[in-house]
């Protein structure tokens, strides 16, 4: 079956102000996996610790800068994914307190839509269950 795969999977926010929070939620196309979900990606040798590799998976899907605060969660997730591959995923929620540099541009392939959501229209939108489980977890 092979190695595990070490990935991140990462919730993007806007908490600014009194104002509601704001979902960054990507769209996955059919090819690979249909479904909205948050930033996600594979730890790179060059990336040293999970915390670098969700930095790095935040701008090169998102373009976006690095966040304001990024924490992890105490929890991870085994899955099988649409590849076939085993996966141990590791949580972290990156939030950002600057909404006028949050000018999301998606820059791979990965990902053919992104938006700005409220936290009912992430819970409703996100297909996997570890996506809602980190998004009750920043609500929380």
């Amino acid at each position: 079956m092979g190695d595990v795969v070490v990935s991140v999977l990462v919730a993007v926010y806007v908490e600014a102000g009194t104002a509601p929070r704001r979902f960054l939620i990507l769209r996955r196309p059919a090819a690979r996996a249909a479904g909205w979900q948050f930033v996600t990606g594979k730890v790179e040798a060059e990336d040293g610790n999970l915390e670098a590799a969700a930095r790095r998976e935040i701008f090169e899907e998102t373009g976006l800068p690095p966040p304001t605060n990024l924490r992890a969660f105490d929890f991870t997730r085994e899955f099988t994914g649409y590849d076939g591959r085993r996966y141990q995923q590791h949580h972290f929620a990156a939030a950002y307190h600057d909404v006028a540099t949050l000018a999301c541009a998606l820059t791979t392939p990965e990902h053919e839509e992104a938006r700005w959501v409220n936290a009912s229209e992430a819970a409703r939108l996100l297909t996997w269950q570890a996506d809602r489980e980190v998004l009750a977890r920043i609500l929380a």
